[in-house]
């Protein structure tokens, strides 16, 4: 494929863009090699890069590889409606969780309709309402669960919210969905507000 097309139709990266380029996020990458442009899915973080579906954690990198060698060069792809889609029905079997739904169309439609809709969002839309499933000690998430989850929904800015999101994530999510260590995790979230919260105070903004 001509670079040139890509640099018309889609944005090019920098190291710092591509670090922060959330999972499940479309990419085409030529590598420093010259091998590309191929088109990948992020599958993973892994340290401080992002990883792509199908390479191991060493070549699969979505990192700049020094001053002496070429650089990777990436660009981002806005997902397709269709694409969206099937990230739904992609983190219902990476995470198997059951349900029945087979068209997940509406949902994307949904989820635009309030300004959300990426990876990130649609995970934590599916994970929010499979722990309300379980609270319920039903077995498969339904379109009813989806729905609701998304009518709940708020975007958090995580650059500038990210231990509020965190606080929110681990104390809205059943205990068996947690990761190892929550409770240190949360601990050190609440801490962090705190401190914050007592800085805007000291500063005289009285901003909570």
């Amino acid at each position: 494929m001509d670079t040139t097309k890509l640099d018309a139709k889609y944005q090019r990266l920098s190291q710092e863009e591509v670090d922060a380029l959330p999972v499940w996020s479309t990419v085409y990458v030529l590598w420093g090699g010259g091998n590309g442009p191929h088109m990948y899915l992020i599958t993973r973080k892994r340290g401080n890069h992002s990883h792509i579906d199908g390479l191991s954690s060493d070549s699969g990198t979505l990192g700049f590889v020094g001053k002496e060698k070429p650089l990777d060069i990436v660009w981002h792809v806005l997902p397709t409606d269709q694409e969206l889609a099937e990230v739904f029905r992609l983190t219902f079997e990476w995470h198997s969780i059951p349900t029945r739904i087979k068209c997940f169309g509406p949902f994307v439609r949904a989820l635009k309709k309030i300004n959300a809709c990426d990876g990130p969002d649609i995970e934590m839309i599916v994970i929010r309402a499979y722990s309300s499933v379980c609270d319920e000690h039903r077995k498969a998430v339904t379109r009813r669960d989806l729905l609701r989850e998304i009518a709940k929904f708020r975007k958090l800015d995580l650059r500038k919210d990210i231990n509020r999101a965190i606080v929110a994530a681990l104390e809205n999510s059943s205990e068996r969905l947690r990761p190892v260590g929550w409770q240190a995790m949360l601990a050190e979230a609440k801490e962090r507000l705190a401190r914050a919260a007592e800085a805007d105070v000291a500063s005289g903004s009285g901003v909570k």
